[in-house]
């Protein structure tokens, strides 16, 4: 599975304690989601042998950096604070509303999906960097696995709806 392999490889190179799965139930941007307790039985099925992966249910049905994170903050006070996101989701993070706050809070990771480059990634966390005036600190890395996609999952009916 491309995520456990991007999680498992975030918690390797970035050193990382622990890496939350935590779905959102009504993904922006996605049509044909599978129901959310399918794919968190599935999420919990590919994690469970990893010790540190975990499963988080949050109950917001879309999550915002404004009610989000500050549930985030409040489970884990202590915690240095990483968000996993793939490349793919990366040119939308200009838009979404509370980028700079998410940015002075936390780290990111960044996984190579589908045929982006480092360097095209690189350029558009830049872009970004310019239009909030700040700073987002992020490692890019690449996994063996990262054509792999919840689509193609659903495709090949590998998750039941």
């Amino acid at each position: 599975d491309g995520h456990v392999a991007f999680a498992l490889a975030a918690l390797d190179v970035c050193k990382l304690d622990k890496v939350l799965f935590i779905p959102e139930p009504r993904p922006r941007n996605k049509s044909d989601v599978t129901a959310i307790d399918p794919r968190r039985e599935h999420i919990q099925e590919r994690i469970e042998r990893h010790a540190h992966l975990e499963l988080l249910k949050l109950d917001d049905e879309k999550f915002t950096v404004d009610r989000t994170l500050p549930q985030i903050k409040s489970l884990f006070p202590h915690a240095n604070l990483t968000l996993l996101v793939g490349s793919d989701i990366v040119p939308s993070l200009k838009q979404w509303r509370g980028i700079e706050q998410l940015a002075a809070d936390v780290d990111f990771v960044v996984c190579l999906r589908g045929y982006d480059s480092q360097a095209s990634v690189a350029n558009q966390l830049s872009d970004i960097e310019a239009s909030i005036d700040s700073t987002i600190r992020a490692t890019i890395l690449t996994t063996p696995k990262r054509h792999l996609s919840s689509s193609q999952f659903r495709k090949n009916k590998l998750i039941k709806r």
